[in-house]
């Protein structure tokens, strides 16, 4: 593909992330004329209403306590079965798993992360997902989490409405952190708790009292298949482990763009997207967490 092909590619991209209709469609017009099917849906689209946060995001306006008073955020809750009813099986062999059914568990050649996470009650584990806006410090705008309870897998997603609720967001993840049997995240112990922890102290957001054991899923699949995996990203693990394909979603260097074309224009029809990228993430770490503990391997390049 020519340079400039690339850079169009890209600008598309970037247009359709952003719901920015109208650059979509201008790109997409050979010479002048629209396609008749992808540019006639820009062009409705481009002429639709903005949409409010509670129909793009169903969820409910919340407050949590703060060192500076109630601090305001809001939470979308939703079952994986509502959400994403496709990843209902991943969820439920998660659960087979931990209830004692693995298939083989090397606990020799296991970390100790793992071996807890081995033995621990599909209940215990909260497993968190953090979506950043750039600024110094950074500063998350989402923090979605997933967790069993009542025989249910559920997400619980935290999302700042505007950049000043990134203090509502740590607050209420704190306080599932806290009481957590064991975390496990992506990147957490190399990048993501540290600039949670920067954060917090930006926001004047008190560490949690008691913090449980922490399982990186990243570093685990480095140590695990190394030369097995050249790319020790969420996607590129996914594509080799998981035996489902992943719906269409935000790609990961979009989500920040969608959501600053949300804090600009007011239309909150970008944060579906972002929600839906970060619930995606979370299960593919639910299933990347299943082949380390039954011992399957990534599939060959």
């Amino acid at each position: 593909m020519s340079e400039s092909r690339r850079e169009k590619a890209e600008m598309l991209r970037r247009a359709i992330a952003t719901g920015d209709f109208a650059s979509a469609e201008r790109l997409l017009r050979p010479c002048g004329r629209g396609p008749a099917g992808l540019g006639a849906e820009a062009r409705r689209a481009g002429r639709a209403e903005p949409m409010t946060l509670a129909e793009a995001c169903p969820g409910r306006p919340h407050s949590v306590a703060a060192a500076s008073g109630e601090a305001a955020l809001w939470v979308v809750r939703r079952t994986l079965a509502e959400a994403e009813p496709e990843g209902v099986d991943a969820a439920r062999e998660l659960v087979s798993v931990l209830r004692g059914s693995r298939q083989r568990f090397d606990e020799l050649a296991a970390s100790a992360g793992l071996c807890r996470a081995a033995d621990a009650q599909p209940e215990d584990l909260l497993l968190a997902e953090a979506q950043w806006r750039h600024a110094d410090p950074p500063e998350p705008f989402l923090i979605g989490l997933m967790f069993l309870e009542d025989g249910q897998a559920v997400f619980e997603q935290f999302l700042a409405r505007r950049p000043e609720e990134a203090t509502g967001v740590l607050a209420a993840f704190v306080r599932h952190w806290e009481a957590a049997g064991m975390l496990v995240t992506f990147g957490g112990k190399s990048a993501g708790l540290a600039a949670i922890r920067k954060a917090m102290a930006a926001h004047n957001v008190a560490e949690p009292w008691q913090e449980p054991p922490h399982l990186d899923l990243r570093r685990e699949a480095r140590d695990r298949w190394r030369g097995q995996v050249r790319r020790f990203t969420l996607r590129a693990l996914e594509g080799r482990l998981s035996r489902r394909c992943r719906p269409v979603s935000l790609p990961d260097s979009a989500v920040t763009d969608a959501y600053w074309a949300y804090l600009a224009g007011g239309d909150a029809r970008p944060l579906r997207g972002i929600l839906r990228h970060n619930r995606l993430n979370l299960l593919a770490m639910t299933e990347i967490l299943v082949a380390m503990l039954t011992g399957c391997e990534p599939a060959a390049q």
